[in-house]
């Protein structure tokens, strides 16, 4: 996961939204049942995973680890 925000060439931006948008419209981006992610936590450990996320507790820590690290900036 990178750190650090990605910005695009407004160009590059475009072609990725109609590229987006096409696969949208064909059904492309579509996930089937058989192919779904079902997460081994259980529903304490989803719950902590998903406050840490909304409280930006994560953030600080991703930001802090890539501010020690740069090689780990853009993981």
């Amino acid at each position: 996961m990178a750190t650090r925000s990605l910005r695009l060439d407004p160009a590059l931006q475009e072609a990725v939204e109609r590229a987006r948008e096409a696969l949208a419209e064909s059904g492309g981006l579509g996930v089937s049942s058989a192919e779904r992610y079902e997460s081994p936590l259980g529903d304490q450990e989803r719950e902590a995973v998903a406050r840490i996320l909304r409280d930006g507790t994560y953030r600080r820590l991703a930001d802090a680890i890539a501010a020690d690290d740069t090689e780990l900036a853009d993981l």
